[in-house]
C-alpha cells in the first residue's frame, strides 16, 4: 500500500502565473508565461497548451477533467474525454479586455470570470457562467474616470457546487462596491458592499451563506499600512454561532424563523437526516448520542438566542459538535434546515 508519493516536474520558465490541483491532487495545473500544463499523478504531462501571451486566468475543475485558460480576445474551456482534450467552450472578451481571473465548479459546468480593460486600466467586468447551457448568469460592470485609480478584478470565485459566485475588486476609491455575492437563481446580488479599501483575498463557504474578505486599508494604488478582514452572513442559515467557540469561554448561538414563537436548540453530534412523525423537516442531530436541549422564546422577528459557558476541557478541542434549531410555528413543530458546526478551540 502506498501511503505517500511525491512526484516532481521541472519547467524551463521565467515565472509561475497560476497553480491549482484537482481532488486529492491527482492532477495539477501549472501555468507559466508560455504554457499551461496539466500534470498527472506520476508527474507526467497530460495536457500542454502553448500560449500566445501570458495569462493569470487558468483553472482546473475539482474532477481534473475541465481546464480553462485565457487567450488574447477571450477564454478557452477544454474538456477531457477518453484521454483526449478538446475545446468545449470559447468565451469572447469585450473590446480591449483581458481575462485575468477564472475559477470552475467541481464538475467544470459553471465558471466565474474576471475581465480587465487593459487599455484604460480603470474598468473591469465580472461574469458568472453556466457553461453547460451555455448561458451567462450574472454580470458586473465597473468603469472609472479616465486617469483615475486603477481598477482590477482581484477575485472571481465559483462555489464548488456552482450555486454561488463571489467577486472582489480593487474598486474606484469611492462609494462604489468592491465585493459582490450572487446566488445562481437570483438576478440581484445577495451582497454588494463598499469596503474601506481594495480586496486582497476572499473565501466563500460551500453553502454560499458566508463570505470572508480581506481588504487593504486604502485603494491598492494608495499607500496604507493597515487593512482588515470582514465576515458577511447572508442570513440564509436558520441557526449559527455568532462567536468563536473557545473552550472556557461562551458559546453564543442564534436562530431565526419568521413567525416562530419559540425555539429549541438541540446540541449534539450530526447524523444522516431522519424524518419524525409530527415534525416538518428532518432531524439532523443523532438521537443515539448524548445531546442537550435548550428552549428559548423567539422575538418579534422570530429570533431566538442561547449562550452558555463551554467547559475548559482540552479533550473537547476539535470534537464534532453540531446545533440544530427546532421551531414552534403556527403550523406546528419544524426542524431547521441547517446545522451550526462550531469548531471547539
Amino acid at each position: 500500500t502506498t501511503l505517500f508519493r511525491s512526484q516532481s516536474h521541472a519547467f524551463a520558465s521565467t515565472g509561475l502565473r497560476a497553480l491549482a490541483a484537482s481532488q486529492n491532487a491527482e492532477r495539477v495545473l501549472v501555468a507559466t508565461p508560455a504554457h499551461v500544463y496539466v500534470l498527472g499523478p506520476d508527474g507526467g504531462v497530460l495536457r500542454d497548451v502553448a500560449l500566445a501571451s501570458a495569462t493569470d486566468a487558468a483553472a482546473l475543475s475539482y474532477d481534473g477533467r475541465t481546464l480553462a485558460y485565457g487567450i488574447p480576445g477571450g477564454l478557452v474551456v477544454e474538456r477531457e474525454v477518453g484521454g483526449t482534450w478538446s475545446t468545449w467552450r470559447s468565451l469572447k472578451a469585450g473590446a480591449a479586455e483581458l481575462a485575468t481571473r477564472v475559477t470552475l465548479s467541481a464538475d467544470g459546468a459553471s465558471a466565474a470570470l474576471g475581465w480587465w480593460h487593459a487599455t484604460s486600466g480603470v474598468a473591469l467586468r465580472f461574469e458568472a457562467w453556466d457553461l453547460a447551457a451555455p448561458a451567462r448568469l450574472h454580470e458586473v460592470v465597473q468603469a472609472g474616470a479616465p486617469g483615475g485609480v486603477q481598477d482590477f478584478p482581484e477575485i472571481a470565485h465559483c462555489a464548488r457546487d456552482g450555486r454561488h459566485f463571489a467577486f472582489g475588486a480593487w474598486g474606484l476609491a469611492g462609494a462604489e462596491a468592491e465585493l459582490w455575492l450572487f446566488a445562481r437563481e437570483q438576478s440581484a446580488p445577495l451582497l454588494e458592499v463598499s469596503l474601506p479599501g481594495s480586496v486582497q483575498a476572499l473565501a466563500l463557504s460551500d453553502d454560499g451563506a458566508r463570505v470572508a474578505v480581506a481588504h487593504k486599508g486604502a485603494h491598492a494604488n494608495q499607500f496604507s499600512t493597515t487593512g482588515g478582514v470582514r465576515l458577511y452572513d447572508t442570513g440564509a442559515r436558520d441557526v449559527l454561532a455568532v462567536e468563536p467557540a473557545v473552550l472556557g469561554g461562551v458559546l453564543a448561538l442564534q436562530a431565526r424563523r419568521a413567525g416562530a414563537t419559540a425555539c429549541v436548540f438541540a446540541l449534539g453530534q450530526p447524523c444522516a437526516a431522519l424524518a419524525l412523525p409530527g415534525f416538518a423537516g428532518k432531524l439532523l442531530i443523532d438521537p443515539a448520542q448524548p445531546w442537550f436541549l435548550h428552549v428559548a422564546a423567539c422575538g418579534p422577528q422570530g429570533l431566538a438566542a442561547w449562550s452558555f459557558v463551554l467547559p475548559a476541557d482540552p479533550g473537547l478541542a476539535g470534537q464534532p459538535a453540531a446545533v440544530q434549531a427546532v421551531f414552534a410555528t403556527p403550523l406546528g413543530l419544524e426542524f431547521g434546515a441547517t446545522l451550526a458546526r462550531p469548531l471547539l478551540l
